[in-house]
């Protein structure tokens, strides 16, 4: 499980941005629904095999960032572990235009942690971010 959530983390640099709903913002974070809304589409996008509309949700700042070396299906497959998995929903904020969510991931008698970051981007956009 700590496996998967370390490739999530890869994953997440060129896999997550913004929710195609989302509004620019100018101030202030976005709420936990918005962040939420965000991972479980880009999550989706990767269970569909639509790699490039997976890209939609990556933070302007990683785009330039190569895929992982992986085959479509284990992306599949980790979408699919990815059910296990929930965003906390109080962020650590350690910047003004910055916010970080702890991932738990539960399965089988383990638990493993990690954190995405979420980042205001240069259109005002909110997306996630890896670390």
């Amino acid at each position: 499980m700590r496996t998967v959530i370390l490739f999530t983390v890869v994953s997440l640099a060129w896999g997550v941005a913004r929710a195609q709903d989302a509004q620019p913002r100018t101030g202030g974070r976005p709420s936990f629904a918005e962040v939420q809304a965000t991972w479980n589409a880009f999550w989706a996008q990767v269970a569909e095999g639509d790699l490039p509309g997976a890209l939609r949700y990556v933070h302007s700042s990683r785009r330039y960032l190569p895929a992982p070396d992986r085959p479509l299906s284990a992306l599949q497959d980790l979408a699919q572990q990815m059910a296990f998995c929930q965003l906390e929903p109080a962020p650590l904020p350690p910047a003004q235009e910055e916010a970080w969510y702890l991932v738990r991931c539960r399965h089988g008698g383990e638990t493993a942690e990690t954190f995405i970051i979420v980042r205001l981007d240069t259109d005002g956009v909110w997306r996630l971010i890896p670390f």
